[in-house]
This record gives structure tokens, C-alpha cells and sequence, in this order.
């Protein structure tokens, strides 16, 4: 969290298997944030993640996703 406008930065989440009865002994996800402008709007969004996978043979598997070209989308609309 920014200590100055308390915006988030990053969110960790991670989760340790007990068993691996299902083939999966733990999960991370970092979730990185940054303030972005969309329109006239200033507000902290998504940057990019990464999702890790570690299964019960310690094979791990990396997912990293990057949020870009955001856009605006407006619609009128009058119900008569």
C-alpha cells in the first residue's frame, strides 16, 4: 500500500496443500497495481500478475498476464 495515497501496490496470495491428494501442493498469485488514467479518471488498477503452480512432483508452472491499452467506453441512453 502507498503510504502516502494508501493505493494498493500488491497483493499476494498464496496457498500451501496440506495433501496433494490432488496433484497440487501450493499456489501463488502477486497481483501489481499502478495508477492509471482512463478519461479524467485517475485510479489504481491491475498492471500485470503472475499465477504459480507447484504440483506434487515440484514442478512449477508460471502464468504472467500484463494489462495494457485500457480504454474508455461511454454510452446515452434515454427509456421513455
Amino acid at each position: 500500500m502507498d503510504a502516502t495515497t494508501l493505493d494498493p501496490m500488491r497483493v499476494n496470495i498464496s496457498r500451501q496443500a496440506h495433501s496433494a491428494e490432488n496433484g497440487v501442493r501450493g499456489i501463488e498469485e502477486v497481483i501489481h497495481y499502478e495508477v492509471m488514467r482512463i478519461g479524467n479518471t485517475e485510479a489504481s488498477l491491475p498492471h500485470n500478475s503472475e499465477l504459480g503452480v507447484i504440483d506434487d512432483t515440484g514442478n512449477c508452472s508460471l502464468n504472467q498476464v500484463e494489462l495494457q491499452h485500457r480504454r474508455v467506453f461511454k454510452t446515452n441512453s434515454i427509456v421513455q
